[in-house]
């Protein structure tokens, strides 16, 4: 009886214990199912306010895109069936653009006028200023013509005698300083005529010398600093102011250091 009493008392408790642990299960079964729902709960109602969230943007972005158009073309349709006055327009309308067609009409038609004003003189000035040109033209060819026929005079008449001193280092083959002249010279003669009558005047007088290798004597002319300086062979004589000098050939130039030696030109 007292095993039978133990055993009792052993199921009894592990009963006990059994029940106790189903009636937790079951009070956490419902905990997580009142959890589930509230969840659930919360879910729907977060659904329904992005929803209405949708709805709301929906209606703003309606009102963004067709509403200004849905209104301006209502006004449109009110003003051009008259039922909308607006005073202001009317005013312009009415009274200020007929104005201000008439101002700029007459500002153009004055503007015009202006213009062809401003062309009837242009055209005078033109011709005024076509007729002058035509008469300098005129002039300067008339002068041109003198000056030509001057020269033409000139070319044949003499002007003047040179003498031009010449010293043996200046010119090959001389044997001793010699003084040249004196020359005719007229006044279209060029420093190239001038140096051929030298060389024909040596000819004449059968003096001895070496012609340069490119037919001319270089002459030059000496300035005021004492410097003298060649000249060209178009250059008229009569244009020369200074002594006239026959200068040195120049030496010829190495390519390395000879710029000094170029540079030591002697003259009579």
């Amino acid at each position: 009886m007292a095993s039978l009493e133990a055993n009792f008392q052993k199921l009894s408790n592990e009963k006990k214990m059994e029940e106790d642990l189903i009636k937790q299960r079951e009070v956490d079964t419902i905990k997580h199912h009142q959890v589930k729902v509230e969840k659930l709960l919360q879910e729907r109602a977060f659904a329904s306010e992005q929803d209405d969230v949708r709805v709301k943007v929906a209606a703003v972005r309606y009102c963004k895109e067709f509403l200004p158009n849905i209104l301006e073309r209502i006004y449109s349709e009110r003003v051009n069936a008259g039922e909308w006055v607006i005073p202001v327009t009317k005013a312009v309308v009415g009274e200020f653009l007929p104005w201000l067609y008439t101002s700029v009409e007459n500002k153009l038609q004055q503007d015009e006028m202006a213009k062809r004003v401003v062309d009837d003189v242009l055209s005078v000035c033109f011709a005024k200023g076509i007729e002058a040109m035509a008469a300098k033209a005129k002039e300067e060819e008339t002068k041109k013509e003198h000056e030509l026929q001057r020269l033409r005079d000139l070319k044949g008449a003499e002007v003047g005698k040179v003498k031009i001193n010449i010293t043996k280092e200046a010119l090959g083959g001389l044997s001793e300083d010699k003084v040249v002249g004196p020359l005719d010279i007229s006044g279209m003669d060029t420093v190239g005529d001038l140096e051929a009558k030298i060389v024909a005047w040596l000819q004449a007088e059968e003096v001895s010398f070496v012609v340069p290798e490119n037919g001319f004597l270089h002459l030059g002319v000496m300035g005021e600093d004492g410097e003298v300086k060649g000249l060209e062979a178009d250059m008229r004589v009569l244009d020369i102011h200074g002594a006239l000098a026959v200068l040195k050939p120049e030496p010829e130039v190495e390519k390395e250091g000879g710029e000094e030696a170029a540079e030591d030109r002697l003259s009579s």
